[in-house]
C-alpha cells in the first residue's frame, strides 16, 4: 500500500468540503470542449483521449485513477485541519460532470473515500505538514514514518472493521520525520543550551520568517557573544560559506548548522561554525538525563513512535524508579507502582509481563514478574504485586549492579527512549529474557 496527499487549494470553490461531504477524492482537469454526449458512460481511456486534446499533463489524474491501490490512505488538509481516508475495495475512478462537481473543479473523481479528521499541525507529523508545501495535486508521500503513522492513526480513529495492525520503530529518520522544522529548530536550542552548560540564551525577537540566514539567535549570558542558529529538518544540503558573514566582524560569535538528511559543505573550514550531527541530537533526546528540558511537543512524538510496537504474549516493561522513596517501597512491598500523572502506565501492563526497574545514572538494576491480574490503587497512584526475579544488588562500593542504557542498547540492538517514566519501546519475550539472562551473568560474577 501507499501514502497519498492531496492538494485542494486551487481556489475554484471549496473542494474540500464537496471532497468530504461526498466521500469522494476529487481533482479538476475538467473537459469544457467534449460534447455531452460524449461524456455520458465515459471511461478513462476515452477522457485521456479528450484530454490530450485540451493539453493537459495527466500525471494526478493517473495517480488518482490508475496508481491508487485498495486500502492506500489519503490525506487532505482543509483549513489547517488534517483529514485521512482509506481507498476501499469498492473504490473507481469516475467523470462526474454535474454542475456542482464542476463549480468546485472537482470533475475528477474517486470513489467512496470516507474522511475521518485527525486534527490540526499539531496533532500530525512535521513531514506531513511540509509534504502540502509544494509538489503535484496528488503525490505519494515517501518520508519514514509517515506510512506507519498513518496506519497507526487510521486504526485509532477510524470506526470500521478494518485495521492495519501496524507498529512504528523509534529511530531516526522516523523521529526527524514525525517532528516538525519548528521542534527541530526547538531541539538545536536546548541541546546547545546543555553543551554550553546553560549560558545560552535565546532572544525570542530573533525567530522572524523574514530571517534569511539563521532562524534565531541566543546570546551568551557570561560573555555577551551572539550564536546564530540555522536549522533544515529534511534533504538539504547547506554551505558554510552563505553563514560566516555572520560572524566575519566578530571575534567571539558563533554559528550552529544542523541538517537532518542533508549534508555541510565545507564543515571544517571555520573554527567558529559549528555542525550539529543529527545522531547526537536525536540520542541527547533519548537520554534520560534531558528529561526536563526536552520540549513537550517533541516528547509526544518519540513517546509515540516508542509506544506503538505490537507484541504477542508477554512483554518486558521499563519502568522509572524515580527517587529513593519510591524505589524503596516498590522493593520492599515487591509490586511496581507509579503515582501522579505517571500512573497512567500501570493502565498497560498485564499479569506475566516483565518488568525491568530502571535507575537513572545505572539502568536496569532488578527484575520482576507481574502476578497480579488488575492494578491496585493506592494513594495517587496505582501498582502491581510482582515475584522478584533479580533483587537490586551493589557491589562492595556501594554502587549498583545493572545494566547501562548503552550495553541495552547494544545487546538489544535498538533505540530507546530512555527520557521518560516509562521508557520506550516495549520488549517482546525474547529480548526480555535476554537481559535478564545478562544481568545475571552479571550479578554472579
Amino acid at each position: 500500500m501507499s501514502v497519498w496527499r492531496i492538494q485542494t487549494n486551487t481556489g475554484k470553490g471549496k473542494i474540500a468540503d464537496y471532497c468530504i461531504s461526498n466521500n469522494v477524492a476529487a481533482l479538476g482537469w475538467s473537459l469544457t470542449q467534449t460534447s455531452l454526449s460524449e461524456l455520458n458512460g465515459l471511461t478513462f481511456e476515452k477522457y485521456e483521449e479528450f484530454a490530450e486534446k485540451e493539453e493537459y499533463k495527466l500525471d494526478s489524474v493517473n495517480a488518482l485513477a490508475k496508481e491508487i491501490q485498495s486500502n492506500d490512505l489519503i490525506w487532505m488538509r482543509k483549513s489547517g485541519k488534517y483529514y485521512l481516508a482509506r481507498v476501499t475495495n469498492e473504490s473507481h475512478w469516475q467523470y462526474n460532470n454535474s454542475e456542482e462537481a464542476k463549480s468546485h473543479d472537482a470533475c475528477n473523481q474517486r470513489t467512496d473515500i470516507k474522511w475521518i479528521e485527525i486534527g490540526d499541525e499539531s496533532d500530525v507529523p512535521g513531514a506531513l505538514t511540509t509534504a502540502f508545501i509544494r509538489g503535484k495535486t496528488l503525490q505519494q508521500i515517501k518520508m519514514p514514518g509517515i506510512f506507519e503513522y498513518s496506519k497507526l492513526i487510521y486504526d485509532k480513529k477510524s470506526d470500521d472493521n478494518f485495521k492495519y495492525g501496524s507498529s512504528i520503530k523509534l529511530d531516526e529518520d522516523c523521529f526527524y520525520s514525525l517532528i516538525s522544522p519548528s521542534d527541530c529548530e526547538d531541539l538545536l536550542y536546548v541541546y546547545s543550551y546543555k553543551i554550553s552548560n546553560y549560558r545560552y540564551v535565546c532572544i525570542p525577537s530573533t525567530n522572524k520568517i523574514a530571517t534569511q540566514t539563521y532562524e534565531f539567535v541566543a546570546i551568551d549570558r557570561e560573555t555577551g557573544k551572539h550564536i546564530y542558529y540555522q536549522v533544515k529538518n529534511g534533504d538539504v544540503d547547506l554551505n558554510a560559506d552563505d553563514y560566516y558573514k555572520l560572524i566575519e566582524n566578530s571575534n567571539s560569535d558563533e554559528v550552529y548548522l544542523l541538517t537532518t538528511r542533508g549534508k555541510v559543505i565545507d564543515a571544517g573550514k571555520y573554527d567558529r561554525i559549528h555542525i550539529v550531527d543529527p545522531t547526537t541530537l536525536f540520542e541527547f533526546c533519548c537520554n534520560d538525563e534531558n528529561e526536563n528540558i526536552i520540549p513537550p511537543n517533541i516528547r509526544y512524538w518519540i513517546e509515540f513512535a516508542g509506544g506503538y510496537n505490537i507484541l504477542n504474549g508477554k512483554k518486558g516493561i521499563m519502568l522509572d524508579v524515580n527517587d529513593d522513596d519510591c524505589e524503596k517501597y516498590m522493593f520492599e512491598h515487591h509490586v511496581v507502582a507509579a503515582w501522579g500523572n505517571s500512573k497512567r502506565y500501570v493502565d498497560s501492563f498485564n499479569k506475566g509481563d516483565y518488568v525491568f526497574y530502571y535507575k537513572k545514572g545505572y539502568g536496569i538494576i532488578a527484575i520482576g514478574e507481574i502476578n497480579g491480574k488488575e492494578p491496585i490503587e493506592i494513594e495517587n497512584g496505582k501498582q502491581y504485586p510482582v515475584q522478584m526475579i533479580l533483587d537490586p544488588e551493589k557491589t562492595k562500593d556501594g554502587e549498583y549492579i545493572s545494566l547501562y542504557p548503552s550495553d541495552i542498547k547494544s545487546i538489544l540492538k535498538k533505540t530507546f527512549y530512555f527520557a521518560s517514566t516509562q521508557k520506550r519501546p516495549f520488549l517482546d519475550q525474547k529480548e526480555s529474557e535476554l537481559l535478564i539472562s545478562r544481568l545475571k551473568t552479571l550479578k554472579n560474577s
